[in-house]
């Protein structure tokens, strides 16, 4: 949802078809928190960042309570952009109990259970990964890699677009299209979801 530049509309639509079919397990596919404030590209070429971290938290919390009322089971992959607070604080260890993911947007008391960054989440026999992952000795693109490397009935987040390749899902968005870093004019993002049954 890359908070706090998610699009409330695309929300809306995705809580009224958790809803319409009666969801039992919700999976944030990762990079709920954009993370603007703590962004170690613009940081380690000394361009100051934008945002502020408890703003930021905030509307990742907001999002996130929402959408735990959508299913009774739930579960968040961290994403690249959940990285961002990892790297800081590995180079900033003081602060590291408070600009922990899990503990900024009260994963925990919002009941997500939590799947490391670039580890596979595994619900029956369908695999959930974020995607943002070096599949090495792979060719082609991100599906084609990661159906290579997983196998088929696979979900993957990451590449903000619909499709299909091998078995393998992208889901798309639920941000806003042009993030300011994207090139919404030539982008490949589109708003969407996935249902898996």
């Amino acid at each position: 949802s890359h908070s706090p530049s998610h699009d409330s509309a695309t929300l809306d639509i995705q809580e009224q078809i958790c809803k319409d079919y009666n969801a039992e397990v919700l999976v944030h596919m990762g990079d709920a928190n954009d993370y603007r404030s703590l962004n170690h590209h613009d940081m380690d070429r000394g361009i100051p960042t934008k945002g502020k971290v408890l703003a930021e938290s905030a509307a990742v919390y907001h999002v996130l309570n929402k959408m735990s009322k959508w299913a009774e089971e739930k579960h968040i992959i961290v994403g690249n952009h959940e990285r961002f607070s990892m790297d800081f604080i590995a180079k900033n260890p003081q602060f590291s109990d408070i600009l922990d993911f899990e503990f900024m947007c009260n994963l925990e008391d919002l009941g997500f259970k939590t799947t490391p960054l670039k580890d596979v989440l595994k619900i029956g026999n369908t695999k959930f990964i974020h995607g943002d992952m070096v599949m090495f000795g792979q060719s082609g693109n991100k599906l084609e890699k990661s159906s290579r490397t997983f196998g088929d009935n696979i979900f993957i987040g990451h590449i903000h677009y619909p499709g299909i390749r091998f078995g393998c899902c992208s889901v798309g968005c639920a941000c806003r299209l042009d993030q300011g870093y994207n090139g919404p004019n030539a982008s490949t993002w589109v708003h969407g979801y996935g249902l898996c049954n």
